[in-house]
């Protein structure tokens, strides 16, 4: 019928029928609600210093049984571990070669099979593992199982050049098919998350108190502040209105001033405001990767050829930069240019999960040719957690 919808997510069709009556015509309407998701499996992340992806002579794939073998429902779980001495990576949502109809899984959509994790890079140390799922799910009422086609394998493609690995599946192509991505550690017998939602929290807001100056309502609609820093009298801080985006949405990160004395001050636009917005914080992967901002991505890349070039940090320099007049006793955030800043305009944020923290060394550039690594351990009482949707 060409329902071929523009963009993803809820989409709604008005349906008009002829209903049929002795006498006369007569129509009748229904509406029906899609959920569009896009077929694309999410991009990653830039982090600093990735290791190697795996490549199929250091992995191990374990074909698990099945966990869910029912007429309409078909569920399984897929264990890699590396056997070999180096370690590498697993990133975001398996590359599968299908035999299958549709052939183009969901890549770690809502579904009733399993609970999508968070995108990311999983790290492999010799003899560690992570894992993904994949099923389908038939929602035809008069569906007959008999007529479908088995299909006895799928193909894992872990890289472009390499042979693709021939893992067992076992069931027919109808009906919706869905994939994880890859997840930590061997399967822990929880595909729902029940057990693992637990301990690991979709988002947070920041647990430190919020100062008397701030605490007020039409201030807290643009999120629970985190006072972090101060500046000439002035305390700075900030906070992110919601904690669920769609990929593509922008993420607003709101800065928040707070002058707690008793005489009017003035906080700069460019050497205090926008320097904040600028190196106030750092991004965290959900594996614990420092996130690269889009600068800092491309000098990356320069290290190989070009180290020095790639290394080479410029002081920060200002042309618009004037005091704005702070009164005493009173906080300040707007939703406008001095007091916002766009995280997904400086850094590329494909879904996955997210930790916004201080910066405790504001003014030191990063080495990202000789980088300090997986800095971010222990969450902490500052941390601002969000997620990043895929379509």
């Amino acid at each position: 019928m060409d329902l071929l919808p523009k963009h993803p997510g809820t989409v709604a069709y008005d349906v008009i029928s002829n209903v049929k009556r002795p006498t006369s015509p007569s129509f009748a309407r229904i509406q029906f609600n899609f959920v569009v998701h896009d077929p694309k499996l999410p991009s990653e992340v830039n982090i600093v210093s990735p290791l190697p992806e795996c490549k199929p002579a250091q992995l191990r794939i374990a074909s698990l049984p099945p966990l869910i073998s029912e007429s309409k429902k078909f569920l399984r779980v897929y264990e890699a571990t590396n056997i070999s001495t180096a370690a590498c990576s697993l990133a975001g949502v398996p590359r599968l070669n299908l035999r299958l109809n549709p052939g183009s899984p969901c890549p770690n959509c809502t579904n009733d099979l399993f609970g999508i994790r968070p995108n990311g890079r999983i790290d492999l140390a010799p003899d560690d593992s992570a894992h993904f799922l994949l099923g389908t799910a038939v929602h035809i009422q008069n569906w007959d199982e008999e007529n479908c086609n088995p299909v006895p394998s799928i193909t894992l493609m872990l890289d472009e050049t390499s042979k693709g690995l021939e893992l067992p599946y076992g069931r027919c192509g109808g009906g919706t098919l869905d994939l994880s991505t890859w997840r930590e550690g061997r399967f822990d017998g929880d595909p729902l998350n029940l057990q693992w939602a637990k301990t690991h929290l979709a988002y947070a807001d920041p647990s430190t108190p919020i100062p008397s100056d701030c605490n007020k309502p039409e201030l807290l609609a643009n999120g629970h502040p985190y006072i972090v820093q101060s500046a000439g009298g002035l305390s700075l801080g900030f906070s992110i209105m919601q904690h669920e985006y769609i990929a593509g949405d922008p993420i607003k990160l709101h800065v928040w001033v707070d002058n707690a004395g008793g005489t009017p001050a003035g906080v700069m636009t460019c050497m205090t405001l926008d320097l904040f917005k600028a190196q106030g914080f750092e991004l965290f992967d959900a594996f614990g990767h420092r996130v690269l901002n889009k600068d800092q991505a491309k000098r990356q890349e320069m290290c190989a050829t070009n180290p020095r070039m790639a290394d080479r940090s410029f002081g920060w320099s200002c042309t618009r930069n004037f005091p704005i007049m702070i009164p005493a006793h009173t906080c300040i955030t707007r939703d406008d240019f001095d007091f916002v800043t766009v995280l997904n305009g400086n850094y590329d944020l494909p879904p996955g999960t997210y930790t916004l923290r201080r910066h405790t060394a504001l003014g030191r550039a990063l080495d990202v040719c000789e980088p300090p690594g997986k800095e971010m351990r222990d969450r902490q009482s500052g941390d601002i957690i969000f997620s990043v949707m895929q379509p």
